[in-house]
């Protein structure tokens, strides 16, 4: 699950954020600040408690903040929001992941959210526990290759050729998968990246000659996460 943080009084900000992450069927936990003090003591209580935090920065004390916060939480990926008048005053480019201003977030969101979660990798569960026909069985999610439902059963390809049939529904299994290099790209298909030899013509054609399609309501935001994740 990754962590999230807004501090921003704007509480639109939070909104925009919490709806990219409900699209992209994201496992987060979304945390909102009114004032730095709560996000220094979040982080103190939490330990590594936030990955990424959108803050507002408008002062030079916002400024200093932001100094203090890379000092006491270098792991954390700070997401500036400025005001219109700041956004080319970058002052020390190295504390920050990503800057923009107020009125262009929330079109540039996919942007940032994803550049965020590729770098973080977002690929920290490797194995899945899948109840399969009466039996439990691990599977290593570098070995599945694609997911299929079909009618009331979803069936898990792996690279073995081995087929495991589940009553889980794909967007719990997406959720359950928790991996940014797995994709929804149909109503019926999610797909790993590392298995994908091109996009083409709506439909992904797989490195062993298979072909998944790629539905025009899903065909957007798998441009922009194969875009991403190739980019790594």
């Amino acid at each position: 699950m990754i962590q999230i943080g807004v501090c921003h009084r704007d509480e639109e900000v939070a909104q925009n954020v919490e709806e990219y992450l409900r699209i992209r069927n994201c496992c987060y936990e979304l945390k909102c600040f009114y004032y730095m003090e709560d996000v220094f003591e979040s982080l103190i209580s939490d330990g590594h408690g936030l990955d990424i935090l959108f803050l507002e920065v408008s002062s030079e004390k916002d400024w200093k903040d932001v100094e203090l916060l890379r000092q006491k939480s270098p792991w954390v990926k700070l997401i500036l929001i400025l005001p219109e008048d700041r956004t080319g005053s970058f002052f020390n480019m190295k504390l920050f992941f990503f800057a923009v201003a107020l009125s262009e977030l929330k079109n540039r969101l996919p942007e940032i959210m994803d550049k965020c979660l590729v770098r973080e990798r977002y690929m920290k569960r490797e194995r899945l526990a899948v109840n399969s026909k009466g039996k439990m069985y691990v599977v290593e999610l570098e070995d599945l290759v694609y997911v299929e439902r079909e009618k009331r059963n979803t069936i898990l390809i792996l690279r073995s050729g081995e087929e495991l049939f589940s009553t889980l529904e794909l967007p719990v299994l997406q959720d359950e998968i928790s991996r940014d290099d797995f994709v929804r790209c149909h109503n019926s298909y999610i797909v790993n990246l590392n298995y994908v030899k091109e996009l083409s013509r709506g439909e992904f054609i797989l490195k062993d000659g298979r072909i998944i399609p790629v539905s025009r309501r899903y065909l957007d935001e798998v441009r922009r996460r194969l875009k991403c994740w190739t980019e790594t």
